[in-house]
């Protein structure tokens, strides 16, 4: 069983990020590439969701459909079969993605892990419509998979009795099964599930409130959430054995993202009317772009806390982090300077403290840190630990 999910955190997911302000790379998986300009990430664990997938193929579904189908081409149909539904993972990811940028709203990434898909969006969709339409891409597209799928498998089977075309057959039958199931199972009626995405989006279309609509899906989540852990854990007890653990899993994952979903609307609805500058870590410690590593590490990062400001003669340059270091090998810390790693004050997140908190917060996107300017000038930073602190106080606030 997979799981769409679009990753949120508390002050993301709105306007645009202003030119010259990119989203940062996960720090873990790699890159598969890109799809009309989206980039394809994968996660570790989509290594051990592909090979329990062609494991599961290779010696339970096609020796029992079919006993004289010989070892070799078992395995063969089971690498295929991981690896034509790794594909309608991120077929069905795109699908979201190229609707979002249809619609207004800029992608980022798509990562495929061990439970599905994420798609990172740079904002919030624009309306209720335009919510509907991106969430329900997806599902569509799995269900047209299926389809695809289905029709193939009807095709090959007129070709004859060859292990080749029973391997075909089963395979194809499979993936079509799947990707039915994974349609199905998004649109179950929950944040973060794209099912709870369409729920978000008939509120909206009923109350007008953003928040309030997102707060509402995500409680449906919960609900879903305890639904799913309790039936897995019965199913388990029964002697259902991994898979009732598996959907239990899946609910403690649904479980938490949900409450993730509501704390960003906590979040952001005690942001409203609130500006930057009372967030912010007012006037910043701050490193110069030719100190050397070596210097940086043991006078700053030592001590102080795991990121600072480049500034040169009160002009801003940059920001360096502790991240950026640990890119350098120790033995070359004493020869190269913090200009040589740091991040450009074009890469940086920016903002000013003037800024309403909500939508600086939206526009600057995932980046953790943020330089606060005013007239060139820096006068303060936004950290983690300033979002953690607001965080906290809304959770506080809503009784959770």
């Amino acid at each position: 069983m997979t799981l769409d999910r679009e990753l949120r955190e508390p002050g993301r997911s709105a306007p645009d990020a202003e030119p010259g302000v990119r989203r940062r790379r996960p720090a873990t998986g790699f890159r598969l590439g890109s799809v009309r300009g989206i980039e394809v990430r994968a996660q570790w664990s989509l290594l051990i969701l592909a090979a329990l997938i062609a494991t599961s193929i290779a010696l339970g579904l096609l020796p029992t459909s079919d006993e004289q189908i010989d070892r070799l081409s078992a395995w063969v149909g089971g690498v295929a079969g991981a690896l034509l539904f790794v594909a309608s993972l991120l077929t069905h990811e795109l699908s979201h993605s190229l609707v979002a940028r249809r619609r207004g709203v800029r992608v980022s990434s798509i990562t495929l892990w061990l439970l599905g898909g994420i798609a990172r969006l740079e904002r919030d969709a624009p309306d209720a419509r335009a919510e509907l339409r991106i969430a329900i891409a997806g599902p569509l597209a799995s269900f047209a998979l299926a389809g695809v799928f289905g029709t193939a498998a009807l095709g090959v089977s007129t070709l004859g009795e060859a292990d080749a075309v029973r391997v075909a057959v089963d395979v194809l039958s499979w993936l079509a099964l799947m990707n039915l199931m994974l349609g199905a199972f998004n649109l179950l009626p929950g944040a973060p599930l794209d099912g709870g995405r369409v729920l978000r989006a008939w509120f909206w279309h009923r109350s007008g409130d953003r928040l309030s609509s997102q707060a509402r899906a995500a409680r449906a989540g919960r609900t879903l959430a305890h639904v799913l852990i309790a039936v897995g854990l019965v199913e388990f007890a029964l002697g259902a054995g991994l898979p009732g653990l598996w959907l239990a899993f899946l609910g403690w994952f649904v479980l938490s993202a949900a409450n993730a979903e509501e704390l960003d609307a906590d979040v952001r609805r005690a942001l409203g009317g609130v500006r930057l500058g009372r967030l912010m870590t007012p006037d910043p410690v701050t490193v110069t772009s030719d100190l050397s590593l070596a210097e940086l590490v043991e006078r700053f990062l030592l001590r102080h806390r795991s990121s600072y400001p480049v500034v040169d003669a009160g002009e801003v340059r940059g920001l360096v982090e502790l991240a950026d270091v640990r890119r350098v090998p120790v033995e070359q810390h004493a020869s190269t300077t913090v200009a040589q790693v740091m991040t450009p004050l074009e890469r940086c997140a920016i903002a000013a403290p003037d800024d309403e908190a909500v939508e600086a917060l939206a526009r600057i996107g995932s980046h953790a840190r943020v330089l606060v300017l005013e007239g060139g000038r820096l006068v303060g930073i936004l950290t983690p630990t300033d979002l953690a602190r607001l965080a906290a106080a809304a959770h506080l606030a809503h009784g959770r």
